[in-house]
This record gives structure tokens, C-alpha cells and sequence, in this order.
């Protein structure tokens, strides 16, 4: 496993893979600095923005492109020709958890540039780390399901719809977040859960005392059903693009 981990981790150089984990983090914290002073004139409304753009869009967007790419790259490469010679089974799971491990150090760079910034721009009384973190680590833990999906999705049709599928999703979480239903429906997993944590809404705003979705009770249970349906999809989309062969060009 890790010789293939590491295969894709070289295959990926200069490519959007290694773009991703590093620029994005940078990018999303960045743009958060001037629109809560200049748009919102709140500087206090960075943590909220940041923590609203990330899930709401860069990080599920990310994955998706990131799957994306390393089907499409293997396509364009015509690759399939030899690649049936490797243990399929082990070729997939590592794809997956390179996409993992990348992911994880996102989450990881956002949280830590989020509280730097917040070191510079906040007051002393207002610098929150702990839900910070905690926000982050839920964020690649609720997204995870997004990688393995979007593998299959590329593979067995073309890559193009798995982004076509994710942006479905995520518009659809717009309107099944504060549902009693929200659960249904995987894309609203992440910016439900950080909503008591980090107490801001889904739509960016700073959450009310008393507000109706500061449940803080729904996290466990939530954590562990995304943690099942990744596992899930960790075990059987390997053993289903196993045996694609021949049928994808």
C-alpha cells in the first residue's frame, strides 16, 4: 500500500493535487480578511466567513476536482494497458487515501492559519482555538465520502459528472440543512454539524442565543453515521472499479 500511495503521491506533482492542499487553505483565509472588514465591516465575522466559504464550496469543490484528476490523469496517460497488472484492489484504496491524507492536511492548514490570523486581527477575548480545531477535524471526517464517490463516478461514466453530482449536492444542501431531513442528505453533513461549535449558521451569520440548530447533541451520532458510509465506500468502490476492466477505455 504504501508504494502505491507514494506512486500517486509523485504521479500528482505539479498538478492540481499539490495546489490544492496547500493554496486553497491560503486562498480561503486570505479572502475572508478583506470581506469581513470591507463587505460586512465586522472583523469578527472572519472565523464565521471562513468557516462557511471552506465547506460550503472549496473543500467539497477541492475533493471533487481532486478525484477528478487523478481519474482523468490515468486516461489521458492511457495507463489502463498495464495498470491491471497491479493488485487493483490495493491501486484503489490507495488513491483513496492519498485524497485522504491530502484533505487532511487542508483541514489541518486552515485551521492553523485561521487561528494565526485570528492572533492579528481579533481581540484577546474573542480568539477561539479549540472549536477551531474540533470545526476542522469534523470538516474532513463529514467530506471524506465525497473522495470515493466521486472515484466511482468518474470512472464508470466520465469525470465531468462527478462534478456535476457534487455541485447537485451541495445546491441541494442549501435547502436541506435546517430541515428536520438534513441528515438525508450527505453534502449537508459538514456545515450542519460545525453550526454549534463554531456558532455561525449555515448562511455565514453568527448563530443567536437560543437559536433552534445550536444542538450540539447531534454530533456524535452524525460523526459516526459519516464515518460509516466513508467506510462503506471505502470497502466497496475498490472492489467495484476492480473489476471494470475492458470496459472504460
Amino acid at each position: 500500500m504504501i508504494d502505491y500511495i507514494i506512486a500517486e503521491y509523485y504521479k500528482g506533482k505539479r498538478s492540481f493535487s499539490h495546489f490544492f492542499p496547500v493554496f486553497f487553505p491560503l486562498l480561503i483565509t486570505l479572502l475572508c480578511i478583506p470581506f469581513s472588514r470591507f463587505m460586512y465591516f465586522d472583523t469578527n465575522l472572519f472565523v464565521p466567513l471562513t468557516y462557511n466559504w471552506w465547506p460550503a464550496l472549496f473543500l467539497p469543490m477541492g475533493l471533487t476536482i481532486l478525484s477528478y484528476q487523478t481519474v482523468q490523469r490515468e486516461k489521458e496517460a492511457h495507463t489502463y494497458n498495464y495498470i491491471y497488472l497491479l493488485k487493483q484492489n490495493i491501486f484503489w484504496r490507495a488513491k483513496i487515501v492519498t485524497l485522504v491524507i491530502y484533505s487532511f492536511v487542508a483541514n489541518s492548514l486552515v485551521a492553523i492559519l485561521t487561528i494565526i490570523l485570528e492572533h492579528i486581527i481579533y481581540d484577546s477575548e474573542n480568539i477561539i482555538t479549540g472549536p477551531v480545531l474540533l470545526t476542522s477535524l469534523i470538516l474532513w471526517l463529514t467530506t471524506l465520502f465525497i473522495i470515493p464517490l466521486s472515484l466511482l463516478i468518474s470512472q464508470l461514466t466520465m469525470p465531468i459528472l462527478s462534478v456535476i453530482t457534487n455541485l447537485i449536492g451541495l445546491v441541494a444542501a442549501a435547502f436541506t440543512i435546517t430541515k428536520a431531513y438534513w441528515y438525508l442528505n450527505p453534502w449537508s453533513w459538514s456545515l450542519r454539524l460545525i453550526t454549534p461549535i463554531i456558532k455561525t449558521n449555515p448562511n455565514g451569520t453568527l448563530m443567536q442565543k437560543g437559536d433552534l440548530l445550536d444542538t450540539p447533541t447531534i454530533i456524535p451520532p452524525s460523526l459516526c453515521l459519516a464515518t460509516i458510509v466513508f467506510f462503506i465506500l471505502y470497502a466497496s468502490v475498490p472492489l467495484i472499479l476492480s473489476r471494470t476492466r475492458g470496459k472504460i477505455d
